[in-house]
């Protein structure tokens, strides 16, 4: 199962269930690029129910094809014969196709995981309920299928005048785990490649987003997040970093100056200042 709202947590049924919010220790991960795993995060009541609703959708033909782009498609040998599949409930989560009720009480434990997430990472629009601001879905994997590696959003001015034309962006991505009994020869392993922990513990500066600006890439061996700025008074972009002095947070421009930002596929090395370009990795285009 995975919903919109980049952490990811794995629940079983083998032991009681945990406080559905998530401890300090885990945001302040999340915050620096780290990921949590929490296990038996949902009761096992409502594992059970879903894992059982789930099953019927599928097996009463509701689940369809999901893949990713044409370009993943290509270069990852992706297929629709290896396609995951989702079960979207037609206009929405909230259809009343299969156990809308247990649906709603697990979408219920979601808001109020929002809610706390938007505080703690200002970013204020994880709370609101609204039209595509929350995406939750099944997802069913049968032996072989598998999801290509994909970046989950780009900064809207990357994407042109359609960019701006909606006021969501994909924040955070939490992945619950409904199988029942998982074994790894059953393939599907949670893998992930989050930032190390010496880099966090040299850099406590939160990643992703500073102050609504997406995070576009690292300097210095991915120990330092790279911003993009589009609301720049001279009505261009910039590019910077965020230092910490006397706990105080200060930008440094790392742009040699503003820029436009031109149409995909976009380099942003290329506005960097000379002595720090090298060290630049891009992870957003």
């Amino acid at each position: 199962l995975s919903s919109n709202p980049a952490a990811t947590a794995t629940t079983t049924t083998s032991n009681s269930c945990s406080s559905p919010l998530i401890s300090t220790e885990d945001i302040q991960n999340i915050s620096q690029g780290g990921v949590a795993i929490i296990p038996n995060w949902l009761p096992p009541h409502l594992i059970t129910a879903m894992h059982d609703d789930a099953q019927q959708l599928f097996q009463d033909g509701q689940f369809r094809p999901d893949g990713l782009t044409n370009t993943a498609i290509k270069e990852q040998g992706f297929s629709k014969k290896a396609d995951r599949q989702t079960f979207r409930g037609g206009a929405g989560w909230d259809s009343d196709i299969g156990d809308l009720k247990t649906r709603q009480e697990f979408a219920d434990r979601m808001k109020e995981l929002r809610i706390q997430l938007a505080q703690s990472l200002n970013r204020p629009t994880l709370a609101e309920d609204g039209t595509l601001k929350h995406e939750m879905t099944y997802n069913w994997y049968e032996p072989g299928a598998k999801l290509g590696r994909h970046l989950d959003e780009h900064h809207e001015e990357t994407k042109g005048p359609t960019g701006w034309m909606t006021p969501t962006r994909r924040s955070v991505t939490w992945l619950v785990y409904l199988n029942e009994g998982w074994t790894k020869e059953e393939g599907g392993a949670l893998r992930c490649l989050p930032r190390s922990d010496a880099s966090i513990q040299k850099n406590t500066v939160q990643v992703g987003c500073h102050e609504g600006n997406l995070q576009v890439g690292w300097i210095n061996d991915g120990l330092d997040p790279v911003f993009l700025d589009v609301f720049r008074e001279s009505g261009g972009a910039a590019l910077y970093q965020v230092n910490n002095n006397n706990n105080s947070e200060e930008r440094e421009i790392l742009s040699a100056m503003d820029f436009d930002v031109p149409a995909q596929p976009i380099d942003f090395s290329k506005f960097l200042k000379e002595d720090i370009r090298e060290s630049f990795a891009q992870i957003s285009t």
